[in-house]
């Protein structure tokens, strides 16, 4: 635990540092180098997690679309357009009511739209 917090907040005993900001936070978690920005970080089912203010965890796909686009409708889901789930390029994501996400998917909705 010690670790986590010098990791996240910088050595105690130095008082020249200074905690790192939400988004330096995020973008260090994130592999910008291809075409989809990989997340490096924690994941949950696929999906990146991002922990905010007050230990909140997060997608880290909304985040990065909240903050590099604007607000998700509260009706919308994201739905990742490039199929890849730790992708958090806004560019592959599109707000979506949860029925087109799903009959996008590969779930079972998914793989009966996918046959016909």
């Amino acid at each position: 635990m010690h670790h986590e917090r010098e990791k996240k907040y910088g050595d105690p005993h130095r008082k020249s540092q200074k905690a790192k900001t939400i988004p330096e936070r995020f973008w260090e978690k994130v592999d910008a180098e291809g075409d989809c920005w990989e997340w490096t970080g924690a994941l949950s089912g696929g999906y990146g997690q991002f922990r905010t203010e007050a230990a909140v965890s997060r997608g880290a796909h909304r985040w990065s679309w909240e903050h590099l686009v604007g607000p998700i409708p509260s009706s919308m889901q994201l739905d990742h357009l490039c199929r890849n789930r730790g992708c958090v390029n806004p560019d592959h994501l599109e707000p979506v009511p949860q029925r087109t996400n799903v009959l996008r998917g590969y779930g079972a909705a998914g793989r009966q739209r996918h046959r016909k």
